[in-house]
């Protein structure tokens, strides 16, 4: 009898004790699990948070169509993109990417305060934009006079850097003591600037052109171009530079996938607004777009301007 109390004593015991011990290791797997779903949760780019400055993009149809991508990409597990519209003053702070043109982006390069992470394409397997320059069908020719010249945007390198250039290297004076020069702000302005007879060139992406073409905004014989530019990178994905270099990276190699696969009709309304694709960029752009800044006029450098808007 002694011994069997003794053995239900030594029973209880060890009971009490493995009981004990099996609490402590049950809570410590649930801290453990726990910790690490927050870890994956933190990791995974599916919750990852991402803040994009919007620069030289900002219409109706535009947030649309922007809202319409980050929708797709949140929806195939690839971050959760929030959109923030900036002004040409805004200094790219607060966002962990800015998509702007390569002429806003390249003052910011040689500054070396932002990254190129993705060029932005305007036509399917372009990484470059060309620049035209359009007047009336049966006009002037031979430069600016009279009316002068309209074009797209001081940050846009086709829709002003490139026809810009095309019309200088003609031998043809362009400031703003010779002619009128205005910026319309959208390429739809300019081709309308022209066709009124409001203006007697205008500059504008080639691309674009094509597209307006496409859809009728003109006619076959209202429209010429008299002069074409050198191709430029148009738009970037820039990072600034004190991100975290591994959620930037993570965020710019599922975007890059996903939007090589994007459905037809996506494609479509993101073509409307002037973006085709994206593109990794190569040293050979690298070198292009730190070269842009040098190649606009004194009076049209950021911080210089004298140029109103059209």
């Amino acid at each position: 009898m002694k011994r069997n109390r003794l053995f239900k004593l030594d029973y209880s015991m060890l009971s009490s004790y493995l009981g004990r011990w099996s609490t402590v290791l049950i809570f410590a797997a649930i801290i453990l699990l726990a910790g690490g779903a927050l870890l994956i949760e933190g990791d995974d780019i599916a919750h990852m948070p991402v803040a994009i400055g919007v620069y030289d993009l900002d219409s109706a149809a535009v947030h649309g169509r922007l809202d319409d991508l980050a929708r797709f990409v949140r929806g195939k597990g690839g971050g959760d993109i929030g959109w923030t519209y900036l002004r040409d003053g805004d200094d790219p702070a607060g966002c962990d990417f800015y998509l702007m043109s390569s002429l806003r982006f390249a003052s910011y390069l040689e500054k070396e305060e932002l990254d190129c992470s993705l060029i932005v394409t305007m036509a399917e397997g372009r990484r470059y934009s060309s620049g035209v320059v359009i007047t009336k069908a049966g006009g002037n020719s031979s430069g600016p006079r009279g009316n002068g010249a309209i074009f797209t945007s001081p940050f846009s390198p086709s829709g002003f850097l490139s026809p810009y250039r095309a019309i200088v290297d003609a031998g043809i004076e362009l400031s703003p003591e010779e002619v009128r020069i205005d910026f319309a702000g959208t390429e739809e302005r300019v081709v309308f600037g022209v066709l009124f007879g409001a203006y007697e060139f205008g500059g504008i992406s080639l691309e674009r052109l094509r597209y307006f073409e496409e859809r009728d905004l003109f006619g076959d014989d209202e429209i010429e171009i008299v002069m074409r530019g050198e191709p430029y990178p148009e738009m970037v994905l820039a990072a600034g530079r004190g991100g975290d270099p591994r959620k930037l990276s993570r965020f710019t190699g599922r975007f890059l996938l996903l939007t090589d696969r994007l459905p037809v009709g996506l494609g479509r309304d993101l073509y409307s607004i002037g973006l085709s694709g994206f593109a990794e960029p190569r040293p050979a752009d690298m070198e292009v777009m730190g070269s842009l800044v040098d190649l606009l006029p004194s009076w049209a450098k950021p911080g210089g301007r004298e140029v109103p808007g059209g």
